[in-house]
């Protein structure tokens, strides 16, 4: 890490640290931070031009942000979908990679600026604010804007998140009816009175669909292993360091192909690098063995004919985008006891549950004996929970079209309790 970016980060963390506790003072702290490190790289960007008439005209203005390369996979097709369909909008995507790491600008057609800090967005003036940032504070938004959280997974929230990420949200994005449920049980819990669902879909899905081709199945089967990252929410339910390796050999021992696709983040965090350079190192020699570190698994899903993970919603998206099943590995069942939400409830509905390893081979091969009727009924389980599959960057406009103008929309339903509840 450079000297500059160590030196932004430790003096945010001191303005955070003698405020924590202190809202005023927390979004002062933020102000400050974004006025030493976003403006400049707003008037070092290419499309500055833009943005400067983007600020002007009293329009009203829509903000995406993405912290990280993935969360682009959120909102893809989102931006210019809703500039098409609302000229009279400004709408623009800020994000804090570079170019380099990933482009937006020739995809959506409307202003990006790259580079920008989470604390940069709340100089920018918005009337909504939308963003796949999990846990993302209300003073990281810009001021007076409502928020409206791009869900990253297809997964609920015990297990993945924490309780307190959603609490600066005003709307969530939900892919499906079983999510919905998943969340109306998190507001009443935490008395989210403000929240409301937007009864959306899942952009990355439709994205999957639309890119994914038709599979052929021949030679070996082939099997990804995608194992979550692993951090305090899900300890005892991530398989990668505790598995992994073994795992990928049980798999190449019966002549399996394995394709390796850690989950990008897993790759920062020092025991899983360590984990993940282990199973390659291993295995690299082994020419059935490969790794996958793409940007863009939609060409890696469609070439695989089934995956393994454990708490993952990339299993989700595997089964409902290719209608093939996804063996859930969750050797430690301890570790879900109490614990509710699609992603418990729903596996065996696209798949299957193993506990044991030595089991993983067996269920392998039943499912690939019975692939059509798992295929038809993965098929029918996307049809009946996922809302507007193939349609949920129409769904978006519509939604924001309704909450910028005050109106009511089947598609927004909100969280609050009856007074008779």
């Amino acid at each position: 890490m450079s000297l500059a970016k160590i030196r932004e980060r430790k003096i945010y963390q001191l303005l955070a640290a003698r405020a924590e506790g202190l809202p005023l003072l927390h979004c002062m702290g933020s102000t400050l931070y974004s006025v030493l490190f976003g403006l400049p790289a707003i008037f070092k960007a290419k499309s500055a031009g833009q943005v400067l008439r983007w600020f002007r005209g009293g329009r009203k203005s829509v903000v995406f942000f993405c912290a990280i390369p993935s969360h682009y996979q959120n909102i893809i097709g989102i931006p210019a979908a809703l500039k098409l369909a609302r000229p009279d909008l400004n709408v623009i995507v800020i994000a804090k990679f570079t170019q380099s790491e990933c482009s937006i600008g020739d995809k959506e057609n409307v202003p990006v600026i790259y580079g920008l800090s989470e604390y940069s967005a709340r100089w920018f003036r918005a009337d909504l604010f939308a963003t796949a940032w999990v846990g993302f504070s209300r003073c990281a938004a810009p001021m007076g804007s409502r928020s409206i959280h791009m869900l990253h997974s297809l997964v609920g929230v015990e297990g993945v998140y924490q309780a307190h990420h959603f609490d600066s949200c005003d709307y969530v994005f939900c892919a499906s009816a079983e999510q919905e449920l998943d969340f109306r049980k998190l507001a009443h819990k935490r008395n989210l009175t403000n929240l409301n669902i937007v009864r959306g879909g899942y952009p990355k899905l439709d994205l999957q669909i639309e890119q994914s081709s038709a599979y052929e199945f021949a030679g070996p089967p082939t099997i990804v292993y995608a194992p979550t990252l692993v951090y305090s929410v899900n300890e005892g339910l991530a398989t990668l360091v505790s598995h992994g390796a073994h795992v990928i050999q049980m798999l190449l021992n019966h002549g399996f192909r394995v394709v390796f696709r850690p989950h990008p983040i897993s790759f920062n965090s020092q025991l899983e690098r360590d984990a993940i350079h282990d199973i390659c190192g291993r295995f690299a020699s082994d020419t059935l063995f490969s790794l996958d570190t793409s940007k863009n698994y939609t060409g890696t899903y469609s070439s695989v004919t089934l995956m393994i993970t454990d708490l993952s919603g990339t299993g989700f998206t595997f089964a409902l985008s290719q209608g093939r099943p996804a063996i859930f590995f969750a050797p430690n069942e301890e570790a879900e006891a109490g614990l509710d939400g699609v992603h418990f409830r729903d596996r065996e509905r696209i798949g299957r549950i193993v506990r044991n390893i030595d089991d993983l081979v067996p269920c392998i091969e039943e499912l690939l004996k019975n692939m059509p009727e798992y295929s038809e009924q993965i098929v029918r389980y996307r049809d009946e929970t996922i809302f507007n599959v193939g349609r949920s960057r129409e769904a978006f406009v519509e939604a924001v079209g309704a909450i910028l103008e005050g109106k009511e929309s089947p598609l927004i339903q909100s969280m609050k309790m009856p007074d008779n509840a």
